[in-house]
């Protein structure tokens, strides 16, 4: 748990919890890369290593329109180190993204670092960036990067979670392909 946790993030009536605060980036750069629809989730969510009402642990199955699969973990340890990577399992290889270290590319055994890919300070800036194209989007009327009928879909992707965790079964995702 991060020590700036603010009484908000532990209550589920605000919006707290590892999987809203944490976790719905790891899933947007999933279904982001992924570039596909998520027809249905499972969600395995629980309060495991603090005493707070909202989520500190959460793991998802997402199954894609396309016959993809995926596994999203967001974990709030009590104690430990962050970190903030994912694989990307294809037909010919595996892409290492990690925000701390840069991007890996793993074939035939061996992983070989991607020159250029690590961006130091990679939190601010990616809130510089964001923040410059909603200025630009209102002072020039240009198009935001992510529009809200997309963000929606993460939201869809996020309730289908907290459904499924409550019914123990995969909830499918409404306007799903």
């Amino acid at each position: 748990m991060e020590h700036n946790r603010r009484d908000w993030h532990l209550r589920k009536a605000t919006g707290g919890g590892m999987l809203l605060t944490a976790g719905i980036h790891a899933v947007d750069r999933l279904v982001w890369l992924m570039d596909d629809d998520v027809v249905s989730v499972s969600g395995m969510l629980g309060a495991k290593f603090h005493d707070q009402e909202a989520d500190d642990s959460a793991l998802l199955g997402l199954r894609f329109a396309g016959g993809g699969i995926g596994q999203v973990q967001s974990v709030g340890y009590r104690t430990g180190a962050t970190t903030y990577a994912m694989d990307l399992v294809c037909e010919r290889g595996t892409l290492r993204i990690d925000m701390d270290r840069g991007t890996m590319l793993g074939r035939e055994t061996v992983w070989t670092e991607l020159p250029g890919s690590f961006e130091p300070n990679w939190t601010h800036n990616a809130l510089v960036r964001e923040w410059s194209a909603m200025r630009d989007a209102i002072a020039d009327d240009t198009p935001v990067p992510v529009d809200g009928i997309y963000a929606r879909k993460i939201i869809a992707i996020i309730e289908a979670a907290f459904a499924s965790n409550e019914t123990r079964r995969e909830h499918e995702i409404a306007g799903g392909r």
